[in-house]
């Protein structure tokens, strides 16, 4: 979804039971908006080094609202 109607977040969809991913380099890195896991779609060693870069910024990435923007999976 590359935008929510106004006054709809992400949490709209959580509540209902969807699983929700916001996809960042194009959809090989997905992080879960529900538990803000990490999901890399190649094991190689560059998307290895960015889970890891992003696993030490999550703190700082949540304080920011950085996952609240961009585009969304919401699938049940």
């Amino acid at each position: 979804m590359p935008t929510l109607p106004k006054g709809t977040g992400v949490s709209h969809f959580t509540e209902r039971g969807y699983r929700c991913y916001r996809y960042l380099l194009r959809g090989f890195i997905l992080v879960g908006l529900n538990d803000y896991k990490i999901l890399l779609a190649l094991d190689s060693r560059f998307f290895k080094v960015a889970r890891f870069f992003l696993y030490l910024l999550k703190p700082i990435l949540k304080a920011m609202k950085f996952f609240e923007r961009g585009y969304i999976l919401a699938f049940k």
